[in-house]
């Protein structure tokens, strides 16, 4: 019964270890294109939290990126993300290779990324 015990634990321990890591490329590593960053909330509003108080609600969160080096291109563009997904996934991809964001940056777009009401930010 010991026996049994220790090579279930020993099973599961090999398998979390063995498990392969994604690695960076050399080519990917400091490749981020400088921009400079704010962010607003649009919409919301205010609502009784049952305790007296007020709390906002419903806001949208904007995050506004523009090329350190100045906008180049006239029309700027909008991120939306899908379902079950947040703003964030337009900035860098899983293996940390640049995201859309970095590329349209690079291109000299002004950038919105929203965040939509009840998700991510």
């Amino acid at each position: 019964m010991r026996f049994q015990g220790l090579v279930i634990v020993a099973s599961i321990l090999g398998g979390v270890f063995a498990h392969p890591q994604p690695q960076l490329r050399d080519a990917q590593v400091g490749t981020e294109t400088p921009y400079i960053r704010s962010y607003f909330f649009a919409g919301g509003r205010y609502v009784d939290d049952g305790a007296g108080g007020h709390i906002f609600r419903d806001q949208m969160y904007v995050e506004r990126l523009v090329p350190a080096s100045g906008v180049t291109q006239g029309t700027p563009i909008v991120f939306i993300h899908g379902q079950a997904q947040t703003g964030s996934n337009f900035l860098n991809k899983p293996d940390g290779g640049q995201g859309w964001a970095s590329q349209f940056i690079r291109q000299g777009y002004e950038l919105y990324i929203v965040d939509q009401t009840f998700r991510g930010r």
